[in-house]
C-alpha cells in the first residue's frame, strides 16, 4: 500500500514539473515575440503623399532619391512608383553603393504601406550611415495607385516580359525618333499629343521609366 502512494506520489510530482515547465515555455515564448515586436520602432521622420509628389520630378532632380524598399521579384518589377530605385531592405548593406555621396541628400523611402516595416528598416539603416535628410512616405506604393491622378511605373524587365509573352499592349513612346517593332505600337509625339493622355486613364495604365529618363504609357489590353 506504502509503495502504490508513493508511486502515485511521484507521478504526481513528475506531472507538475512538466506543467510547470511547460507553462514556462510558452511564456517565454511569449515575451520573446513580445520583445521583438517592441525591437520595432517606426521610423521618426514620415511624409505623405503631398510631400512626396512635390519632390518628384522626371528626371529627379540633383540631391533627391526616392527608394523602393520591397523585394525587387515580385513586388518591384510589376509596379513602382515612377524614378524610384530599388533597394530591397534584405539587400540594403549588398547595395549602399546606390546611395548617393552626398550624405545631405534627401532620402524618401517607401514600401507596401502602413502595415510594411521594410521603409523604416532601411531608413535607420540609412540614417545609422550618416545620412542627414531621410524620410518614410509610410502609405507607399499602395497609396500612390489609389490616385487616379498619379500612375504606377513599371520595369524595362516587365515590359519585355510581355512582349515576349505575345501579350497585346501598346507602347505610346514620348520620346523623338523612338524605333517601332512588330509586337509594340509606338506613337510620335505629333501623333499623340500629352494632353492625349487622360483619354487613356484606364486601371491598366502604367508609366515605363529607365535610366535613360525617358517615358512612355503602356496598357495591355483586355
Amino acid at each position: 500500500m506504502n509503495y502504490s502512494r508513493q508511486i502515485r506520489s511521484g507521478l504526481s510530482v513528475l506531472f507538475l514539473v512538466i506543467t510547470l515547465s511547460g507553462c514556462a515555455s510558452q511564456q517565454t515564448g511569449v515575451t520573446a515575440n513580445t520583445a521583438g515586436e517592441r525591437a520595432f520602432k517606426p521610423f521618426h521622420n514620415v511624409v505623405d503623399m503631398a510631400f512626396v509628389e512635390q519632390h518628384l520630378s522626371i528626371p529627379m532632380q540633383d540631391g533627391v532619391m526616392l527608394i523602393d524598399a520591397r523585394p525587387y521579384k515580385p513586388k518591384y518589377i510589376k509596379g513602382l512608383i515612377p524614378m524610384a530605385i530599388s533597394s530591397p531592405n534584405s539587400q540594403f548593406d549588398k547595395m549602399t553603393d546606390k546611395l548617393p555621396a552626398d550624405k545631405n541628400s534627401l532620402l524618401i523611402f517607401y514600401c507596401g504601406g502602413l502595415k510594411c516595416k521594410l521603409s523604416h528598416k532601411s531608413a535607420a539603416k540609412a540614417e545609422q550611415l550618416g545620412y542627414t535628410n531621410v524620410k518614410v512616405f509610410a502609405e507607399g506604393y499602395p497609396k500612390w495607385i489609389s490616385e487616379k491622378s498619379d500612375y504606377p511605373a513599371v520595369s524595362a524587365e516587365w515590359v519585355k516580359s510581355q512582349i515576349d509573352g505575345d501579350n497585346k499592349m501598346t507602347l505610346v513612346d514620348r520620346a523623338p525618333n523612338a524605333p517601332s517593332t512588330t509586337k509594340a505600337i509606338f506613337l510620335r509625339p505629333s501623333a499623340f499629343p500629352t494632353c492625349s493622355l487622360t483619354s487613356l486613364q484606364t486601371s491598366c495604365l502604367r508609366i515605363i521609366t529607365s535610366s535613360s529618363c525617358s517615358i512612355a504609357a503602356a496598357c495591355t489590353a483586355n
